[in-house]
């Protein structure tokens, strides 16, 4: 345990797994936390009682009461604790219970991502601290309509004494009633709304997504998201000034509420970035609502400088039902995936989330221009490298993968199969390929081989889509030859240009068959 000092923020860890609490323990300590760390949530009640906290981090499973129950002793001690519920397993009613039983800020399932939970650590603090600042603000109010009210109880006395004040009176008194109920209604929309734009705000959201999701889930309807994103905003902003750039959310703001259906919802997740909930709308809904939208605001002229100008955005799609989304964690962080796809694409596009990979509206190629020249060109230099066929097929695969990951920790697989002239495959080099996928590479591999086309096909275990492509020599003539396999987890839109790569592989793969 770190030591303490007077701003440093004080964490509690409950977890029976000595691992787990461990990580988490030094996870949060290298943030700065100061942690301490239990395995039974007896134990870190007892703790609570002695001294406050500014958030629990705690496990389901526990001995002598659950995490759900410890979480909600624990808020009876410190109703502002911020507070995030972990568990390997847990059905839809876990969920449900931490939410409305445990009041939880966040519920995240094991394995996860370190860096994902200091993210969600962080929110939760932030939610808690506009939670406390909020009912601080609501407890004032309650005293000053306590006191307002004494005041038109006293006035109401008055109005008995004398018939010729009555009137006076009532009336003032009305207005001043109207006028509570006037700042009780703006104190209401002021606590869920963007003080800028005058969309929802961050905090109202993470409620909205979570009911919608529910909703979604036990009727089975369509439930989709869009993640917006200002191109170059902090460009913009440099330039013009942030006065500029605050008139131009607004009126961003403005063209997208009028984008959207009355049942929809959106809000200013952050900064320039903005999202969109959109009941009852399937995956191809989505993405044409979120093209119109992006050329309205493309097509837009904005003012606030000595001349008008355009700005464009990048959108990001994602749909509930589909076979990777599961919460509404998963819904937000797959339009998340696809607008960091978007943005790294080019930008001014929108691009959709499916389960074969991120698709951009209207055809679009996962690889800009720009990244094609500079793929064929590093591959056109394998040419000249005096390597063997072994390093030049992982050479190859390394840098194919560089350019087609959507984000460095991406699952993406490529492989290559080689073809002897029987038909034969002899030789399978991969990167990111585990040993389940072979066979199935292999299998298929002879289809390829056959056609002599770009072969689709899904694995056994999980529905993952590889593309299959030919790598072949000569095309076009007598001596044309299929001398093997190339295999991308992913739908390849590009279809021309991923031939014309491999076509050039093909002479690499001749020249070092050669120097051996």
């Amino acid at each position: 345990m770190t030591a303490e000092n007077k701003n440093q923020i004080k964490a509690l860890v409950i977890d029976d797994e000595p691992f787990i609490k461990n990580i988490l323990t030094i996870l949060f300590e290298m943030e700065g936390y100061s942690v301490l760390s239990f395995d039974s949530g007896l134990d870190a009640f007892e703790q609570a009682k002695k001294s406050k906290y500014d958030i629990i981090i705690s496990d389901y499973f526990l001995p002598h009461m659950d995490g759900i129950e410890l979480i909600q002793k624990v808020k009876e001690l410190h109703p502002y604790i911020a507070s995030i519920l972990i568990t390997g397993v847990g059905d839809e009613q876990t969920v449900i219970d931490a939410f409305t039983k445990g009041h939880v800020n966040s519920y995240i399932t094991k394995p996860f991502n370190n860096e994902e939970i200091i993210r969600i650590a962080r929110l939760a603090l932030k939610e808690q601290e506009i939670k406390k600042k909020e009912d601080s603000f609501q407890e004032e109010l309650k005293e000053k309509i306590k006191e307002a009210t004494k005041q038109l109880k006293e006035k109401n006395e008055l109005l008995e004494k004398g018939e010729k004040e009555t009137k006076k009176l009532y009336d003032k008194l009305k207005e001043e009633e109207r006028l509570i109920k006037k700042k009780n209604i703006l104190l209401q929309k002021l606590s869920v709304t963007d003080g800028l734009t005058g969309l929802y705000n961050h905090r109202y959201f993470q409620r909205r997504i979570k009911e919608e999701f529910i909703r979604a889930k036990r009727y089975n309807f369509p439930l989709s998201c869009l993640m917006v994103d200002l191109d170059d905003f902090k460009i913009l902003n440099d330039t013009h000034g942030h006065q500029v750039g605050d008139r131009i959310l607004t009126e961003f703001s403005m063209i997208l509420n009028n984008s959207i259906r009355e049942v929809d919802m959106a809000a200013r997740y952050g900064g320039e970035e903005f999202v969109v909930l959109l009941p009852q709308i399937n995956i191809d809904g989505a993405a044409i609502l979120a093209e119109r939208f992006r050329m309205a605001v493309e097509l837009h002229k904005f003012f606030g400088t000595d001349k008008p100008f355009n700005i464009t955005i990048s959108i990001g799609v994602s749909t509930y039902p589909a076979g990777d989304i599961k919460t509404d964690g998963d819904l937000l962080k797959a339009a998340d995936t696809s607008l960091y796809r978007a943005k790294n694409t080019g930008k001014n596009r929108v691009v959709v989330h499916t389960i074969m990979g991120e698709k951009a509206v209207g055809g679009g190629e996962i690889l800009t221009i720009a990244e094609k020249r500079k793929l064929l060109s590093d591959i056109t230099m394998l040419l000249n490298r005096n390597i063997g066929i072994n390093e030049l097929l992982k050479v190859f695969l390394n840098r194919l993968k560089e350019s087609y990951d959507i984000k460095p920790d991406s699952d993406m697989l490529y492989a290559i199969m080689l073809i002897a002239k029987n038909g034969e495959p002899y030789n399978f080099i991969s990167t990111g390929v585990n040993g389940n996928y072979k066979e199935e590479i292999l299998a298929n591999a002879r289809e390829v081989v056959k056609s002599r086309e770009i072969y689709l096909f899904h694995s056994k275990d999980n529905g993952k889509v590889f593309s299959a492509i030919p790598i072949i020599t000569d095309p076009g003539t007598n001596d044309e030859n299929v001398i093997g396999v190339l295999n991308i987890s992913t739908t390849i839109e590009d279809k021309d240009f991923i031939k014309d790569i491999s076509n050039i592989l093909s002479i690499a793969i001749k020249g070092a068959k050669k120097q051996e």
